[in-house]
């Protein structure tokens, strides 16, 4: 097992090792690679999460906004139509 550390830090001292052992030397670029993407990738993914993070703390107050918002629309729209229906009856109690 290669140490990660290792790699990052002394890759000429792993290239040695897999030239001594009659082992591809490429791997090791293959590896560095890798582990570059690797990180760059978990790097984009806690980016990501932060975001999640700060935008689903917005979501809750807009959430209730919206709800006040939705509840007042609606009691609006109830008084209309009790306003239609006291207008109606007022009429017919005219006729």
């Amino acid at each position: 097992m290669i140490d990660p550390n290792i790699l990052r830090t002394d890759p000429d001292r792993i290239r040695e090792s897999q030239r001594r052992r009659g082992e591809s030397v490429e791997v090791v670029d293959l590896l560095i690679e890798a582990d570059l993407a690797k990180r760059a990738a978990m790097q984009e993914f806690d980016e990501l999460r932060n975001q999640q993070k700060v935008l689903g703390k917005q979501i809750g107050p807009l959430q209730g906004a919206l709800k006040k918002a939705t509840d007042e629309a609606a009691k609006a729209q109830a008084q209309a139509e009790v306003d239609a229906l006291m207008a109606q009856a007022s009429t017919l109690a005219d006729d």
